[in-house]
């Protein structure tokens, strides 16, 4: 009887100890599980994967255990799509607007910092080198600068007309943010709810956490990512009126409404005023001054268009717009 209570004794004593172990091993793994990192990427229509995964392999993210990628896209994805213990692809209906595939991206990712990328401009090398640098910083929010394609062709004028000011170097003084190459604390970010119903709101953001927080983004000339997004002229020129018309539907929403009437005065004025600012932009590289010229009714008729979306979002609303934002 002794011997049989001795043998249970330590029967007992070792399965406490596995337990113990067990419970070490259960928070090593929890407390490693929050990554330090979410690339959260927005995969708008057919892409190209290949380039993006080979940007990322060449930054080093497969190296880091606390770096997970997640891909939000509305089609159907290759066969060969790259897989991983850390990419998380999420499932979007088709036509989902490129703020809502951001949207859903951030808020199934789990990283203490969320940086936003476009599957379409990948990143250069030394990218990750400067992001992680500065989340060592604590750094609380931050971008880096847009290169354009290499050839002056037809993504050519999406460049011009939406990240010319992003070319490197970065002025000083600038006072936005692209939405395709920006790094911020999760826990600054909106709710999960509203990135998924409303999207990546990424200059209302920055907007709400400089009146509320103090808090304004710092820029990195060696945060690199190149812009080689493609569209169609008719196709461009109607995403220009919805972006507009979505832009000034949600500032109305989220701001007061007194400045309604003042904003619908001025829209007259906006493609003088947003043409002068594209130009300002292109004539700091001779590539770009070069690209403006040949491009210059194009991007008339791209200002002209976003200036009618914004009189339509101010006088009637959104009616929809956003959630077709390509």
């Amino acid at each position: 009887m002794i011997c049989s209570s001795l043998v249970i004794s330590d029967i007992c004593h070792v399965i406490s100890r596995v337990e113990i172990q067990v419970r070490l091993i259960y928070n090593e793994a929890k407390r490693y599980s929050l990554m330090i990192l979410s690339i959260a990427v927005a995969a708008k229509g057919e892409c190209l994967f290949d380039e993006f995964f080979q940007k990322m392999e060449t930054n080093g993210v497969d190296k880091y255990i606390d770096i997970e990628i997640v891909v939000a896209h509305d089609v159907k994805l290759p066969s060969d799509i790259n897989q991983g213990p850390n990419i998380k692809y999420i499932n979007c209906i088709p036509e989902t607007s490129i703020l809502k595939l951001w949207g859903q991206a951030i808020a199934h990712s789990s990283g203490k910092y969320v940086a936003v990328l476009d599957v379409k401009c990948p990143p250069s090398s030394g990218w990750l080198v400067r992001v992680l640098n500065e989340i060592n910083e604590d750094n609380n929010l931050f971008f880096g600068t847009v290169n354009p394609p290499l050839l002056i062709n037809a993504t050519i004028l999406g460049y011009i007309t939406e990240y010319a000011q992003f070319c490197s170097p970065i002025r000083e003084g600038m006072d936005e943010v692209p939405g395709n190459n920006i790094v911020c604390k999760r826990e600054l970010m909106d709710s999960d709810e509203r990135l998924i119903n409303d999207g990546f709101l990424k200059t209302f953001m920055v907007w709400r956490l400089e009146r509320e927080e103090g808090i304004k983004p710092e820029k990195f000339n060696d945060m690199i990512i190149k812009y080689n997004k493609n569209f169609q002229y008719r196709q461009y020129m109607a995403r220009r009126f919805t972006h507009g018309r979505c832009f000034a539907a949600t500032r109305l929403r989220v701001q007061n409404q007194h400045n309604r009437m003042l904003y619908i005065c001025m829209t007259p004025t906006l493609p003088i005023l947003r043409i002068w600012r594209i130009y300002k932009a292109a004539r700091r590289s001779r590539k770009l001054r070069i690209a403006f010229l040949r491009c210059f009714y194009a991007v008339l008729h791209s200002e002209i268009a976003w200036s009618c979306g914004e009189f339509m979002g101010y006088t009637f609303g959104e009616n929809h717009t956003c959630s077709r934002l390509n």
